[in-house]
């Protein structure tokens, strides 16, 4: 791997970040923490509702979240836990011995309207003796971003925070050698192991004309989605313009991007109660893959801290990753409609996209200083295409560069012969940093 200093663009100004952490309620987070039972249902009986036998079974079968630990820190709800099924269609639990080690919770944020969302979404019509429906409780678990957490052993010599977004699917095995190198170090390790791309990434997009009722869209819409998902396992979205469906695409992103954002920002709120000590520290942001976005996202959110950021196979301007990425499998991404002029439809969609996307690194980057950035990039990347990763590199202010001669499999299959390399890294810039005491 080669390795190329920075070549800082001069005069290149910062910005300020587009977006702000939601409010979060602790009164509610107390509240809801003492009333939270070990098993929340997915679904719940109307109050004082007698069930028919169809409507009792199908509670019997239903989902629940079996809470094996729960904490609560500001306004944040920490769950240990995993999901299980009804007895008679009961499925294995991923951790199953009760004397495991707690490294991974389920990051709730509570919001102040959160008495709110304690009211049931009714299925069916709510004077019906036999309705059931939703409940928002377990919904809000059951979707809330997993972060590893592993304070550090030794508070007083600890360099900082380490905070690492993890890439698609298998990325992440690829991560954990980096991951243990840091903590060796003494960082404090939080860790998201899906950061907001996986979605998006299996998505196609087919530009028709819809129905006009929308019952009939409805129905037409999801019987074309099935029958996509089961044909090539991938998503369907069906618009009737170009610039309808970047917007749509945009806002997705938006929401998955910052979701992942904002629980690594709540992972600091449980190292905080577990180890006030370390919040005066600097950060560490680590970006991997399709992780990137929200790790520049984050980064933007706490530049006061921002030591250092590692980027590893990371790319700018997501409308033509989305689109370019061989993850596709040489499938189209976009269906284009036949009576308008293609170069004008994909004009439309990146104008539409791009104007409403609050996280594409080549926007939140602008609010990062050069001089705190490392990006590794692999020289024939694919899956994040090559030229992306330059672009990126260059809306950064052309930032320390470390050029990897493969793929970008290769790559995260290699990573962990770089560990060493990268911890040292990350420890020389959070002891550098300013106003951080050097241990004797």
């Amino acid at each position: 791997m080669s390795h190329e200093p920075a070549q800082s663009v001069s005069n290149r100004e910062l910005t300020s970040t587009q977006f702000a952490m939601p409010p979060t309620d602790e009164v509610s987070a107390k509240a809801i923490l003492e009333s939270m039972p070990e098993q929340v249902p997915e679904y719940v009986s109307r109050p004082g509702a007698s069930l028919d036998e169809l409507t009792a079974k199908l509670l019997e079968r239903q989902s629940r979240f079996k809470v094996r630990h729960k904490l609560q820190a500001g306004g944040w709800l920490f769950v240990d836990g995993e999901r299980e099924f009804g007895a008679s269609n009961r499925r294995s639990s991923r951790r199953s011995q009760k004397d495991e080690p707690l490294l991974f919770w389920r990051a709730v944020p509570v919001p102040p309207d959160w008495q709110e969302l304690t009211q049931l979404t009714w299925i069916k019509d709510p004077s019906r003796p036999d309705t059931f429906g939703l409940n928002p409780v377990f919904s809000v678990i059951d979707s809330s971003r997993e972060l590893l957490f592993i304070p550090t052993v030794s508070p007083e010599t600890s360099p900082g925070t380490v905070v690492w977004f993890g890439g698609i699917a298998q990325s992440w095995q690829f991560e954990l050698d980096t991951q243990v190198d840091f903590v060796r170090r003494g960082f404090t390790l939080i860790a998201l192991r899906e950061s907001g791309l996986s979605r998006q990434v299996g998505i196609r997009v087919v530009l028709q004309d819809l129905p006009s009722d929308p019952m009939n869209r409805f129905t037409f819409e999801f019987q074309q989605s099935m029958e996509e998902l089961s044909r090539s396992g991938r998503f369907l979205e069906m618009y009737s313009d170009a610039a309808q469906a970047g917007e749509s695409l945009a806002r997705d992103l938006n929401k998955s991007v910052l979701d992942a954002a904002f629980a690594g920002a709540g992972g600091l709120v449980l190292r905080d109660k577990h180890a006030p000590s370390q919040s005066d520290k600097p950060l560490i942001v680590v970006g991997c893959s399709g992780g990137a976005p929200a790790a520049v996202a984050f980064a933007s959110l706490h530049r006061d801290h921002l030591a250092g950021l590692i980027l590893v196979g990371a790319g700018g301007d997501l409308v033509e990753l989305l689109q370019r990425t061989d993850l596709n499998s040489d499938r189209d991404v976009v269906k284009w409609r036949d009576d308008t002029p293609l170069s004008e439809q994909q004009r439309a969609l990146a104008t539409s996209f791009n104007s409403h996307c609050l996280v594409d690194p080549l926007i939140t980057g602008k609010s990062i200083p050069t001089d705190r950035v490392l990006m590794v990039h692999a020289r024939f990347d694919s899956v994040v295409p090559s030229d992306l990763g330059d672009k990126l590199w260059e809306s950064l202010g052309r930032p320390e560069r470390w050029k990897f001669f493969g793929g970008h499999r290769l790559l995260f299959y290699r990573l962990s012969s770089y560990s060493k390399d990268l911890a040292n890294w990350a420890e020389s810039r959070a002891w550098a940093f300013p106003g951080t005491t050097v241990p004797n």
